[in-house]
């Protein structure tokens, strides 16, 4: 009888290491695979991020470029502007001289 209660004790002892043991990997393989889903999700939202950093890029250098444009162009309608004020100065002192 006594050895009966002793295998009794030693199977409810060895049943709780059991699922003991099987409770701690269920854990482990919640906690990797809770793991692996946030680094899922890091990588997706550092790539999300990336590619909205690389559009930003984008937008600011065509708005850098259409700057420099517009600058370029207004440069150029000054000189054209300056060049035109020169060439009629330049007819009106032919008319001057060429009067005499």
């Amino acid at each position: 009888m006594k050895m009966m209660n002793k295998e009794r004790t030693t199977m409810r002892v060895c049943k709780k290491v059991m699922i003991g043991t099987a409770a701690a990997i269920a854990s482990a393989f919640a906690v990797n695979a809770g793991a692996k889903a946030v680094d899922k999700l890091r990588r997706k939202w550092f790539a999300n991020g990336f590619e909205a950093g690389r559009l930003v890029e984008r937008v600011t250098t065509a708005a850098d470029t259409a700057h420099k444009q517009a600058v370029i162009k207004q440069k150029y309608d000054k000189l054209c502007k300056e060049y035109d004020e020169l060439q009629s100065e330049y007819n009106e002192m032919l008319d001057y001289y060429n009067e005499d």
